[in-house]
This record gives structure tokens, C-alpha cells and sequence, in this order.
């Protein structure tokens, strides 16, 4: 079990530093925008199309 934590951790924080860090960055949550998330999102759902075989 505790192994399972560990690597479902490090899935999380892999999955934060390429899809949100990498297209936030510094930015504080108070200055987003619906703008930003807008785009945010349409750009997550673009990485789904290409990243989909690394998911199976």
C-alpha cells in the first residue's frame, strides 16, 4: 500500500510540473482570469489528443 501512495505521488506531481506549473508558472491564483483558464483548458484538452498513449 505504501508503495502504491508513493507512486501515485509522484504520477500527481509529474502530471502538475508538465500540465499546470508549465502553462501557470508564476502566476497567483488571485490574477487568473477566465481568460487564462479558458485557454488553460483548451490547451489541456489538446494535450489529451497527443498524450493519450502515454495514459494506456
Amino acid at each position: 500500500m505504501w508503495v502504491h501512495h508513493l507512486l501515485i505521488r509522484s504520477t500527481n506531481s509529474a502530471c502538475i510540473d508538465k500540465h499546470i506549473r508549465s502553462l501557470i508558472g508564476t502566476v497567483k491564483i488571485a490574477e487568473l482570469d477566465a481568460r487564462t483558464f479558458d485557454s488553460f483548458h483548451a490547451e489541456l484538452r489538446r494535450c489529451r489528443n497527443h498524450c493519450a498513449s502515454s495514459w494506456a
